[in-house]
């Protein structure tokens, strides 16, 4: 992942109650990767939902980080937020490595 996209999503999501949340929601997601790409995909979902529910303002705030004009349609706010949701878990994520390997 470039360095540059890694900096503003971390300060995108800050140390806040956003990022608490998302270190809360990883081990969910870390199994959902074990299970195959629906299920990665079922709780994606599942976590973005959460999410916006708690910090629906987020949505525009991640479109306006992303330097895209802000007069584009909802969609693309949800597709910005739902990018950095995923890039973050990216980041962070563990594999599960057999003993020996």
């Amino acid at each position: 992942m470039p360095l540059l996209l890694t900096r503003r999503i971390a300060v995108f999501f800050g140390g806040g109650e956003r990022l608490s949340f998302l270190y809360a929601e990883l081990p969910g997601y870390q199994q959902s990767l074990l299970r195959g790409r629906s299920s990665q995909r079922d709780a994606l979902r599942l976590l973005f939902r959460r999410y916006i529910t708690r910090w629906p303002e987020d949505a525009q705030r991640a479109l306006r980080s992303s330097r895209v004009w802000l007069d584009q349609p909802t969609a693309l706010q949800v597709a910005v937020l739902t990018s950095y949701i995923q890039s973050w878990l990216y980041a962070h994520r563990h594999y599960r490595t057999v003993p020996g390997q």
